[in-house]
């Protein structure tokens, strides 16, 4: 009997849980997907092989948790750290993740809201599951109010210490964990890449034929002043703001034609991000300086594309070993507006450069960075076949 019953076991589909903030539930059930990176390597397992179940946050819950929602204030407030647990903590929630045998958490959003359900699986021992999460910005959390520090880092190994693995997307910010947790054996960097299948072209078009200049993103990495600099420098030059940023929404520029961006309505869809990209010479990025990766998928969405990218070189910069400065991408090492507007002036019509930096980043993307990698990448660290 006992026999019978480990062979049951044995054949069993692994369950998996997916938990995301918003926008991907929806567009992964009704099988709506354009490009799959952001959604973690979760289209790429095989239903067939698997159980998947997908969580987000639900806004409703409040009506439920009105006592979670005071914590998380509060944590938000005092800590700066992005606690959200009135919008995941339900038993539905719980009796899934009950049933899982590995949950991932896309970002610390989801972790820290995810934290006192997991904690009670692991007390109450309700099921062995692996926790998993990636890491944007974890250890580069800045604080409102400085006499919390210690607190704030409390909390931080207190959800390191619940996970079983940590997946870095930027060595910088993973150098910096391991400088502030000695004990970081569940510390992986995992290079983040893209959906090199979407973001790939059959269009051999000459960059002397593009003329625009396009900077995309939505995080608060992005440094919006400079930018908004860098543009009333060259009013000859054509501009495309491709952000939902509340500070780019009212400017007023003859030369800059600011577009939403994301998933919702009045946002781009994927398909026409990707044709911004192909009619761009090239895509810059002005970052704060910071430990934490920013501008990864917009940078080797544009590189899978054939339009390079020029990027402040910030400590956070996600590989500095693979990506060298005028082979595979432009570094601004001089993060000023003199700085921006002297390599934008060099840049601009040395086509020659443009071109081998732009052949040499695709197939760098091709290569090493393509969603199929990183999805193998991490089934190996968790040891799932």
């Amino acid at each position: 009997m006992d026999d019978n019953i480990h062979i049951e076991n044995v054949n069993q589909k692994k369950s998996l849980t997916f938990i995301f903030v918003s926008g991907r539930k929806d567009l992964y059930v009704n099988d709506l997907i354009e490009a799959r990176e952001h959604f973690y390597t979760l289209p790429l397992y095989d239903k067939q092989k698997y159980n998947i179940n997908v969580i987000e946050f639900d806004s409703d819950n409040l009506k439920k948790n009105n006592f979670l929602y005071v914590i998380d204030r509060i944590f938000n407030k005092f800590l700066s750290l992005p606690f959200y647990m009135h919008k995941l903590t339900n038993n539905k929630n719980y009796k899934i993740l009950k049933k899982s045998d590995h949950i991932f958490l896309i970002n610390e959003s989801t972790g820290f809201s995810v934290l006192p359900m997991v904690r009670a699986l692991k007390l109450f021992k309700k099921n062995n599951a692996k926790v998993h999460m990636f890491v944007m910005g974890l250890y580069s959390k800045k604080l409102k109010y400085n006499k919390f520090k210690f607190l704030q880092n409390f909390v931080i190994n207190f959800l390191v210490n619940s996970l079983d693995n940590l997946f870095f997307l930027g060595k910088g910010e993973l150098e910096r964990a391991k400088k502030i947790k000695d004990n970081h054996e569940k510390f992986h960097f995992v290079s983040f890449s893209i959906d090199e299948d979407f973001w790939t072209t059959n269009i051999n078009s000459d960059l002397r034929n593009k003329e625009k200049i396009i900077f995309v993103g939505n995080d608060g990495n992005r440094d919006t002043k400079l930018l908004l600099e860098i543009a009333k420098s060259f009013t000859n030059f054509e501009f495309i703001f491709v952000s939902k940023l509340d500070s780019l929404k009212s400017i007023e520029l003859d030369n800059v034609k600011v577009l939403g961006d994301g998933w919702a309505k009045e946002g781009l869809n994927d398909e026409e991000l990707k044709s911004l990209y192909l009619d761009a010479r090239l895509t810059i990025l002005p970052l704060k300086e910071s430990s934490q990766p920013s501008g990864q998928s917009v940078a080797l969405q544009s590189m899978s594309l054939g339009t390079p990218v020029l990027i402040s070189e910030t400590e956070g910069f996600w590989d500095k070993e693979l990506f060298r400065d005028n082979q595979e991408i432009f570094f601004i090492s001089d993060n000023s507006l003199n700085g921006w507007v002297y390599k934008i002036n060099n840049l601009y019509d040395n086509l020659e450069l443009l071109e081998k930096v732009s052949i040499n980043a695709k197939n760098l993307v091709k290569e090493k960075l393509n969603l199929n990698e990183f999805h193998k990448t991490v089934k190996k660290i968790i040891k799932l076949s």
